[in-house]
């Protein structure tokens, strides 16, 4: 096209349209991936996690790709799932001293307090855990204390705890709910314990082809016990301090009786 002299194209710029630059996302500074396959610790380190980055006010990130969390329990948008592992950041499991400095701060009622939104599960996981409990005859028993059968050599202890208890709040006989992985120490406590306790366990649930059954059966014993008012357990153990911090209401004074002789801290 050929112009006249003096004449211009005229631009409207206000028709162009900015792009945007992209926004760089902020690099992750922490964030949960398990390393064990022992349940009960990796659930209780996800626990401490969040709880670190909560009062840090740091987003939470968790990398499930061993299904720990995520078909078991409600999705909530405080839980931020990533596919991979990150480039940066610290993995809280890894290194879950580095939640010390906040834990150490926090009372045990202000870090149940802050885990409720987060231990909670979905519809399919109760159901299941229903049938089962059901099946062994667990949902039709009110129990007296619950007791954790982990270590060699733990029942005497147990066994002497239990009595104390018994003697405490004058109760006849005590039916008794125990969490086990060892078939060993029930039938030792069997023996041990007094001739008038009952008792009833989920053990059972171990033998089961489904590939889930272990996190299953500890999904299921936690939902027990968090419904008994006496426990007798170590707090130095991880599934110890784990019933501890999933009860909603136990006193760690007055309730549990600790086979170990510590007091309830953290992290030990």
């Amino acid at each position: 096209m050929i112009l006249s002299p003096g004449k211009r194209i005229m631009t409207s710029w206000a028709n162009l349209k900015q792009v945007p630059s992209k926004k760089k996302e902020a690099p992750i500074q922490f964030y949960f991936e398990p390393v064990s396959n022992d349940y009960p610790s990796s659930l209780l380190a996800y626990l401490y996690s969040y709880i670190y980055c909560q009062r840090n006010a740091e987003p939470f990130y968790i990398v499930d790709s061993g299904s720990m969390v995520s078909p078991f329990f409600k999705s909530n948008s405080v839980v931020h799932s990533l596919k991979t592992t990150p480039s940066t950041g610290t993995n809280l499991c890894l290194d879950l001293f580095e939640t010390e400095g906040i834990l150490s701060k926090l009372s045990l009622l202000v870090m149940r307090r802050i885990i409720t939104p987060i231990f909670e599960y979905n519809s399919q996981t109760n159901s299941r855990i229903d049938v089962q409990i059901a099946n062994y005859g667990v949902s039709r028993q009110t129990f007296d204390a619950g007791i954790v059968l982990d270590i060699s050599g733990c029942v005497p202890d147990v066994v002497s705890g239990l009595k104390r208890l018994q003697k405490n709040t004058n109760k006849k006989t005590m039916n008794i709910f125990v969490m086990t992985d060892n078939l060993d120490l029930l039938k030792e406590f069997a023996m041990k314990g007094d001739p008038s306790w009952k008792y009833a366990s989920l053990y059972r649930m171990l033998e089961s082809s489904d590939p889930d059954a272990r996190k299953l059966k500890t999904l299921a014993e936690l939902k027990v016990v968090r419904g008994i008012d006496l426990l007798v357990l170590r707090f130095s153990s991880p599934l110890g301090k784990l019933i501890s911090l999933v009860h909603p209401s136990i006193s760690v004074d007055t309730q549990i009786v600790s086979i170990d002789g510590s007091r309830w801290k953290a992290l030990s």
